[in-house]
């Protein structure tokens, strides 16, 4: 079993791009954890919808292994931004607690503390200090050489043109809203309005 967490995310249609399914190995964790995007009533994972929550963190994981692709450092943020910018979810998300079926398709550790929490480190993302808000990958829980991207089935890792078209159109589409994913509220429903 790897010491270090991976990631693989599957998007489609590079024209329109959305996430449809990720598979997240957690360290220590004996089986991976599958989002599968559609009903609720899916069987071989959790189900989740396309919001922009989704679509920040898309963005994040891409450019992570774009700029390490890049040779660029880790340590810098991958994201920066204000209330309307992909970081404003992202924070939202990990501020709100866990009633997110965005945590679900992330999971746990034995503590119950969502691996969210381990991947990311964020800096003013509830916003209460001047400047910008920054989000970074904790490269020693989650290294970039561990996320991989898929467009249409085929693994982009070294398409670096791609990968920028990729978080280009990724970008484009994203609309941020006032409220966080909420999917928990009742536990057996995955199909309310995500307003992250």
């Amino acid at each position: 079993m790897s010491s270090n967490a991976r990631l693989d995310l599957y998007f489609g249609n590079l024209n329109s791009p959305s996430l449809y399914r990720s598979v997240f190995h957690p360290v220590n964790f004996p089986e991976p954890i599958i989002g599968i995007r559609g009903s609720s009533f899916a069987t071989t994972g959790k189900p989740f919808i396309w919001c922009p929550t989704l679509q920040a963190l898309s963005i994040f994981f891409t450019k992570s292994v774009l700029m390490c692709l890049k040779g660029q450092s880790l340590t810098l943020p991958v994201l920066e931004g204000f209330k309307d910018s992909p970081v404003a979810p992202i924070g939202r998300i990990l501020h709100k607690g866990y009633y997110s079926f965005i945590h679900d398709i992330f999971g746990f550790n034995s503590s119950g503390r969502s691996y969210l929490q381990l991947i990311l480190a964020t800096k003013n993302t509830r916003f209460r200090h001047t400047g910008p808000a920054t989000i970074t990958l904790k490269s020693d829980y989650l290294p970039p050489s561990r996320i991989h991207i898929y467009l249409d089935e085929k693994c982009i890792n070294n398409d670096r043109k791609t990968l920028e078209a990729l978080i280009r159109k990724l970008k484009a589409d994203y609309t941020p809203r006032s409220y966080p994913c909420s999917a928990r509220k009742k536990a057996s429903r995955v199909s309310s309005v995500c307003e992250a």
